[in-house]
């Protein structure tokens, strides 16, 4: 590979995403903010510890499951095209 393909392939514009993908990601984001919040808030308030470790256990596990169902629909949309 040349200096001038290295040079084509870093300027590659990243894919465009779909307005429900775009959304998605938004409201993902809104609801990881919102746990944050709400534990900052919880932990200083000196609220009660179980809802301190489900909210702990809620930022571990959501955005692990985001992802899972964003490298599910990648690999069907993937297999799709063949």
């Amino acid at each position: 590979m040349n200096n001038t393909e290295k040079n084509e392939e870093r300027g590659k514009t990243p894919p465009s995403y779909t307005k429900t993908q775009i959304y998605a990601a938004r409201a993902a984001l809104a609801l990881i903010l919102f746990l944050i919040t709400a534990l900052i808030i919880n932990v200083f308030a000196g609220g009660d510890p179980g809802i301190t470790l489900a909210l702990l256990f809620a930022l571990i596990v959501f955005p692990c499951v985001f992802y899972g169902i964003r490298i599910y629909f990648d690999y069907t949309k993937k297999r799709d095209r063949n």
